[in-house]
């Protein structure tokens, strides 16, 4: 089994700086039965440098060797696009599986090897954190996007709603979660605490480089927990809407460079993807019940 996470980056080097190395270091295969992993670095036009210290760092030279470390610069981005980037970082992957991983996110030891348990046999499952798992302070909440699911499953849902969420920041993963029930996969929360770590910080970094701007009144009511009905609406109107976002195969398109800023394959339109052949008709009432699930 191979687990590629698919990491977004525009404008957050400091993050990056601090986590991938981390993550590479505390994922990579110990023993035969553990799964091969990537770690695919999209980024969305980043002017802080970010290019140049990975080019640059000796350390992450091996990993970009032998591809452990994919990177690639989507150089056309003027505000970040949270589902766009998220759609470009997931459709560059190769794994079996594939896990969205924050910027801002320490994967904690050997999450490669639990994700591998949680996938095995060929399972259809929904890797996920919980709102029951929220902590009081909103600012060490980052873990929530991370996401797990068959790469085949990612297809067939057509990745993040570009289409829905294009100011930015917010919900785009509560309705993937959502889709993903409706689909018909099986949700198998996370509890475990070493898997949580992140790098603690408002909002207006979330949301600095996007359409929202830095004084968004809606993630402010968001994180203090203001905006429950819009909530409730919201998810209603996801259930009511597609599984399939995005016309199914038309998502996370776009020119590519390389490290030496070389052209890559552009990501355009894809000629074939998995048709969605089941849907679960309690998918409202499941992910109720889950969403707010806490430890055993």
């Amino acid at each position: 089994m191979k687990i590629s996470f698919c990491t977004t980056c525009m404008g957050r080097r400091q993050h990056v700086e601090a986590t991938l190395l981390k993550n590479i270091q505390d994922n990579l295969p110990k023993t035969k039965d553990d799964p091969e992993v990537e770690f695919i670095l999209l980024d969305y036009n980043s002017k802080d440098g970010l290019q140049d210290w990975i080019k640059n760092n000796a350390a992450l030279k091996p990993f970009l060797d032998n591809s452990t470390l994919v990177y690639a610069k989507y150089p056309d981005a003027t505000h970040f696009h949270h589902a766009h980037a998220k759609n470009m970082a997931h459709r560059l992957a190769t794994g079996d599986v594939v896990c969205n991983l924050d910027a801002d996110n320490y994967t904690g030891k050997d999450f490669a090897r639990y994700l591998a348990t949680e996938f095995a046999n060929g399972e259809h499952v929904l890797s996920h954190f919980t709102f029951g798992v929220m902590t009081h302070d909103p600012d060490k909440n980052g873990f929530f996007g991370r996401i797990s699911m068959r790469r085949e499953d990612f297809l067939a849902l057509g990745g993040y709603s570009e289409t829905r969420f294009k100011k930015g920041w917010g919900y785009e993963d509560t309705d993937f979660i959502m889709r993903a029930m409706k689909l018909g996969l099986e949700s198998k929360p996370m509890f475990n605490k070493e898997y949580m770590g992140v790098i603690a910080h408002g909002n207006e970094e979330r949301v600095k480089n996007t359409l929202q701007g830095v004084n968004s009144k809606d993630i402010d009511d968001v994180s203090a927990g203001r905006a429950k009905n819009r909530h409730r609406n919201f998810i209603l109107s996801s259930y009511f809407t597609r599984a399939q976002a995005n016309h199914g195969n038309r998502f996370g398109e776009g020119k590519l460079m390389g490290l030496d800023n070389q052209p890559l394959p552009a990501l355009k339109k894809l000629e074939s993807f998995v048709s969605i052949a089941k849907r679960n008709p309690f998918a409202v009432k499941s992910f109720q019940a889950t969403m707010c699930k806490r430890a055993p």
